[in-house]
């Protein structure tokens, strides 16, 4: 049974694996992104605000509805590494509150 929940595992893995461009990108599973939102305190509204995302986006990545895109896979890798120096840089380039 253990080499079954293994190999599914595995299989899930892989299926988060995307080719764009000649570069592989590991993209983060739903549970992934929720743990992160989770982890900085923050509601998907605020989370969605603070970092530069679509709200209707990060709702469907957390429920597994839609995938994150190489780039926004980037940027949750750098919250998860640094989030004040992303919210900072964020801020930088934002213009105003739409």
């Amino acid at each position: 049974m253990e080499t079954i929940k293994r190999a599914a595992a595995e299989a899930v893995e892989h299926a988060r694996i995307v080719t764009r461009g000649g570069r592989r990108w590991r993209q983060p599973t739903p549970a992934q992104i929720k743990a992160l939102r989770v982890s900085l305190n923050m509601s998907q509204a605020e989370f969605a605000r603070t970092f530069g995302f679509d709200l209707d986006a990060l709702k469907s990545w957390e429920l597994d509805r839609r995938q994150a895109d190489p780039q926004n896979s980037l940027l949750f890798a750098m919250i998860e590494t640094d989030a004040n120096f992303v919210k900072a840089a964020v801020q930088r380039v934002t213009l105003e509150d739409a």
